[in-house]
């Protein structure tokens, strides 16, 4: 039996960087071509264009698929007996997304001349770069890319003219980009639907 699970668009907001956690995807049809092929078709609520992605148990099949009606469908091979957690992402209109790279965002504090950015590496403090204030009320930081199922600990040190630092202000940043397959069973009917329920 092959399992399918309509899994929609996810992901958190990364300061000013930001994608929707609504679910936006619905499977239309699931078609077996052959011994070990399957037809997937799918559509998404969001305004056209569209760009969706698949997963099969976690990787990704073939390329990102841009699709100027919000419908799309792929094929994607399955070995007889197995049963894989498939995912379709939509990412929505195509724009700059950054799901693994968050930006710390900070108010001006006061009498600071600048700020250190660090992060927690093993149980050291390291400086990643020094923002200067600039007068205009909030800095940034764009992270390096983050990955996948780690806890990150991040900090900016504010820095006064006389090279003293103050009181840091901590950000404790878990990414999570694909969630964990669901613990559930699944039955094939004799009308060809599946029936999904907890395990």
């Amino acid at each position: 039996m092959t399992v399918y699970t309509n899994i929609g668009s996810g992901g958190i907001k990364c300061g000013s960087f930001a994608q929707t956690n609504d679910t936006q995807v619905i499977m239309t049809a699931i078609n077996q071509i052959d011994a070990s092929l399957w037809q997937i078709k799918f559509r998404s609520q969001r305004v056209p264009p569209v760009t969706f992605t698949c997963y099969v148990a976690g990787q990704q099949v073939g390329t990102p698929i841009v699709s100027p009606t919000g419908t799309g469908e792929i094929r994607v091979a399955i070995a007889p007996g197995s049963s894989p957690f498939i995912e379709i992402i939509d990412h929505g209109i195509p724009h700059y997304a950054a799901p693994g790279i968050c930006t710390l965002n900070w108010r001006e504090i006061q009498n600071s001349q600048a700020y250190q950015v660090q992060q927690l590496i093993g149980s050291t403090w390291t400086t990643l770069q020094t923002v200067p204030e600039k007068g205009k009320g909030n800095s940034l930081f764009q992270t390096a890319w983050l990955n996948d199922q780690q806890t990150y600990d991040f900090q900016v040190v504010p820095i006064d003219a006389a090279n003293n630092p103050g009181t840091p202000i901590g950000w404790d940043i878990t990414i999570v980009r694909h969630p964990d397959v669901p613990n559930v069973t699944y039955t094939l009917n004799n009308n060809g639907t599946i029936t999904i329920a907890a395990a």
